[in-house]
């Protein structure tokens, strides 16, 4: 079912990303919640401090998680900007904790999934609270001209990448957008979509699932 107008299409196409659209109720947002509380309580250790395998494809063991990157109103969305026959490619937990040191620098998804052609999506879905106290995204708009940048893996301290990557090129970031987003909303942005994260300075837990989607059918390699 079409969810997205035309100009939020536009939109996306042209920028990279859009924000914020509703997709799970304040009580699917805050089961979610539950759900991943008792999941941890299970690994023994929250999740990003738990062993990384824990973070991402949660939808092979999690079956609440397997449900919510089926979720009809996520891909109804994802569908209007990548068309039918939806493949989940990967999922991955966006925690930060209260008042966590954690962030992202400047950097595009493409560099780490490698995929070809770049028509991957991924959808930010918010569990809970995402403004910009908490570390939400922060993007910049491709101006209908996307990129793919040189990155080094910098080993920075406290970054939720793995390698601590960041772009070495110059950016124009005098243009960029905070995708502030309520628990149960979610971002979308494109792999080539130039984006980073802040640390949490707020009271709360900062929790976003990441669900990358890519069409069935298309080349990935």
């Amino acid at each position: 079912m079409k969810t997205l107008t035309a100009r939020q299409v536009t939109d996306y196409r042209r920028d990279g990303y859009l924000y914020p659209c509703p997709a799970l109720s304040a009580a699917e947002a805050a089961r979610a919640l539950e759900d991943l509380a008792r999941a941890e309580a299970h690994i023994g250790a929250p999740i990003p401090k738990a062993d990384m395998k824990w973070r991402g494809g949660a939808y092979v063991y999690l079956p609440w998680v397997d449900a919510l990157v089926r979720h009809p109103r996520v891909l109804d969305i994802v569908e209007d900007v990548i068309g039918p026959d939806i493949l989940v490619y990967w999922a991955t937990f966006f925690i930060k904790d209260a008042n966590s040191p954690a962030f992202t620098a400047w950097h595009q998804d493409s560099t780490y999934f490698g995929l070809s052609p770049y028509d991957h999506v991924t959808a930010w879905v918010a569990l809970s609270d995402a403004d910009s106290a908490a570390g939400c995204m922060e993007v910049i708009s491709a101006n209908g001209a996307p990129r793919q940048y040189r990155h080094a893996a910098a080993r920075l301290e406290h970054s939720i990448n793995g390698a601590g990557q960041v772009i070495t090129e110059p950016i124009d970031a005098s243009r960029t957008a905070m995708m502030e987003l309520k628990a149960g909303e979610l971002s979308l942005h494109n792999t080539m979509c130039l984006h980073r994260s802040a640390p949490n300075r707020a009271s709360h837990r900062r929790v976003g699932l990441g669900i990358s989607y890519v069409q069935i059918g298309r080349a990935h390699v």
